[in-house]
Order: C-alpha cells, then structure tokens, then sequence
C-alpha cells in the first residue's frame, strides 16, 4: 500500500496527490519502515521536495544522515526548491554553530526568499538582537526587478 501511495503522490490530478500525500503523512507517524520508503522516494526525487512535509511530520525520524541528504538541494538552481530545506535548518537538527552558518548560506543566496529565511532564522539564535534602523541589502538583480514592474 505505501508504495502505491508514493505513485498516487505523483498523480497530475491534485486531489489524489493530495489525497495521497496525506495518508503517507499519517502513515509515516506510525511506521519507520514507512519513513524510509518516504525518504528514499524523496531523495531519489521521485516525491522530491514535496516529500520534505511528509518526513517534518515525524521529525525523530529526520537523522543526520537524512538531513545531509537533503541538504544537498541547497545547490539546485531552483530557488523554491532551496527554499523548500529551509525548515531543516533549526536546531532540532543542527548545532547553533551549523545553524548559523547556514543562516549565513541563506543570507548570501541570490533569491530574495532565501536571503529573508537566512535573515529570519539568524534573528532566531541565541544572543542575536534585531538591529535598529537595519538597512535592506538590494542587489542588482532586486532593483531590476522591481523596475519591471513599476515601469508598466
């Protein structure tokens, strides 16, 4: 039955994907052979980083090794897919030494969405104050785009 859960999570018709993913979801809570089938389906991208919300329901499940894994996407070229390891990034997972670090990873990415992650989580370590009067780092890439939209 799993595996046929993986195939359904595939499916081009969103209401069994959906569907689907739920009961993976429920599953993975229960089973750890379950757990592996749903990580393996993830890594391999057959669920890719749509599998990430079935494994963050059962985050004891979520080792190093896995987390390695996973991580792994940061190189993607997608920025959603970079996007997609930002809740692995916290320290259930990770010391707050490699939890800074990687908020520093984020906070350099060329994705506004990443950089604020990066941002967001470094404003949630230890001993960090928000700065007063921060200023908004825009690069070229930013401003050209907001250019394009304000110029229509």
């Amino acid at each position: 039955m799993p595996k046929r859960l993986l195939e359904l999570c595939r499916d081009k018709r969103s209401e069994v994907s959906s569907l689907a993913m739920e009961r993976l979801t429920e599953q993975v809570k229960r089973d750890p052979e379950i757990l592996e089938l749903v990580f393996q389906a993830t890594v391999d991208d057959r669920l890719g980083v749509r599998g990430l919300s079935i494994l963050m329901a059962a985050p004891e499940g979520i080792t190093p090794e896995r987390l390695q894994a996973l991580l792994v996407w940061f190189d993607s070229p997608s920025a959603a897919v970079r996007e997609a390891i930002v809740p692995l990034i916290r320290p259930a997972y990770m010391t707050p030494g490699e939890v800074a670090a990687w908020a520093d990873k984020l906070q350099a990415d060329e994705d506004e969405h990443v950089r604020e992650a990066g941002h967001r989580i470094a404003r949630t370590l230890p001993g960090q104050t928000p700065k007063q009067n921060a200023v908004i780092e825009l690069r070229p890439a930013d401003i050209a785009s907001q250019s394009d939209v304000h110029d229509h």
